[in-house]
């Protein structure tokens, strides 16, 4: 066993590993399939295969978008599939390749390991949500670099394509960092990489975003030692995982970009702008006012005249003459203003301030 097995924790070659085939330092994915013409037999045959490392992602999204389609049609268990369904189903069966095959050995020389980078690419389509991290090892002068895991699910519909760039961007840093956590006594650095600049400016941001968003930011600024890049959709592994497809041939899936390690070659940031998309997620702030309207009577107007003294003299002949006017003549108060009519009129001042 080499010295760089020992510090990635390799074992003894043969046999299964994670319950894949394992043989001469490989990772493998065995895909078959039968002819199936109910609900029933496609969903058992998608749960046959075994891929705990998502290496298969790609190929495996096409059936569970097809088994979907099957729910919404209301098929019976045992019911017979139409025809558009089953032709489907043997376009993607007769595409399959016997095995997919990904080198197990992240660090396949003879001697230690320097450093390790971690990149996860994260994709989202109007059809599945997805993520890859490759490792790029380094160990002196050799460099080697490859695909560790990958994993992927099905797009909820009620979803805009930037949240779910988030989502992705939410898989991807979860992913990477499960992986670092394993190589823990490695240095390590971990890179996510998004192709969708809303979802860029979401998460470097200082906004605050509706709920479903911020949320996710929050959790994904979490991961404070990820660092972020964008990356053109071109150059983007994870796309094919997104969308399904086959992976026999695709050097891009099994090795990621050439460029992953070599650093002066990696695709330049861009600038991050608010757009009409990310302004459409941000919070809407309600501010509350409290109108008030000034009704101005017959007292204000005499406290523009007069002073307050003479304004309540005023007010208690007022109050005199009122009650003149609801007594018996004999009853009727007369005279100068006595000091109890002068205080009962500051009282009825004070009460109309207070309301």
């Amino acid at each position: 066993m080499t010295y760089a097995k020992q510090q990635l924790g390799g074992g003894e070659p043969g046999g299964k590993l994670l319950g894949l085939p394992w043989d001469r330092d490989t990772f493998s994915v065995r895909v078959t399939v039968k002819d199936c013409t109910t609900k029933r037999e496609i969903l058992s045959e998608i749960a046959k295969v075994y891929d705990p490392l998502g290496i298969a992602s790609p190929v495996l999204l096409v059936p569970k978008l097809l088994y979907r389609n099957v729910c919404d049609g209301k098929i019976s268990w045992d019911g017979q599939l139409p025809e558009p369904l089953l032709n489907r189903w043997e376009v993607w069966q007769s595409s399959l390749t016997e095995e997919i095959t990904v080198h197990r050995p992240l660090a396949p020389y003879r001697v230690a390991v320097t450093a390790i980078e971690l990149h996860s690419f994260g994709d989202a389509s109007s059809q599945g949500v997805c993520a890859a991290v490759y490792a790029v090892v380094y160990q002196g002068d050799e460099v080697t670099q490859g695909l560790v895991c990958a994993k992927s699910r099905i797009t909820k519909r009620d979803l805009t394509i930037p949240r779910l760039e988030l989502v992705a961007g939410h898989m991807a840093v979860n992913l990477v960092s499960n992986v670092a956590r394993v190589l823990s006594d490695f240095q390590v650095e971990t890179h996510c990489w998004l192709d969708s600049s809303v979802a860029l400016f979401w998460i470097r941001g200082k906004g605050e975003y509706r709920q479903f968003v911020a949320n996710r930011v929050q959790k994904i600024q979490q991961h404070d030692k990820v660092v972020w890049h964008h990356v053109p959709t071109s150059q983007k592994p994870a796309d094919l995982e997104s969308r399904g497809g086959s992976v026999a041939k695709n050097h891009l899936w099994r090795e990621g970009p050439t460029w992953l390690s070599n650093r002066s070659k990696r695709p330049a940031d861009v600038a991050l702008e608010a757009t009409a998309e990310t302004r459409a997620e941000a919070k809407v702030k309600r501010e509350i006012l409290a109108v008030t309207s000034v009704e101005r009577d017959e007292f204000d107007q005499l406290l523009d005249k007069y002073d307050l003294l003479k304004v309540l003299r005023i007010g208690a002949w007022i109050q005199r003459f009122i009650g003149n006017c609801r007594t018996k003549p004999r009853e009727r108060a007369s005279g100068p203003l006595v000091t109890d009519e002068i205080q009962r009129s500051s009282t009825r001042c004070e009460t109309r301030f207070t309301i």
